[in-house]
């Protein structure tokens, strides 16, 4: 068993920033990683109703964490 990498953005999570821990998590598991989005904190209204909309879960970071991968938007490579 493989542990989980959990994806993540934002404290205080907004739409981009959920939707970019969303793809990168399904950019990383279709490059044979196991990866989980995942928030930090309560979602705003515009993005649970993007989420609800096109019918996505996304995991709470209450989770046992075995790594942490930290994604921010303006990453420079």
């Amino acid at each position: 068993m493989r542990n989980t990498t959990y994806v993540f953005g934002h404290r205080r999570p907004d739409t981009d920033s959920v939707a970019a821990s969303i793809a990168l998590s399904y950019l990383k598991n279709t490059r044979g990683h196991n990866t989980t989005p995942v928030i930090l904190d309560h979602l705003n209204k515009e993005s649970e109703f993007v989420l609800d909309y096109f019918n996505i879960r996304i995991s709470d970071w209450r989770k046992s964490i075995a790594f942490l991968y930290y994604f921010q938007h303006n990453l420079t490579y």
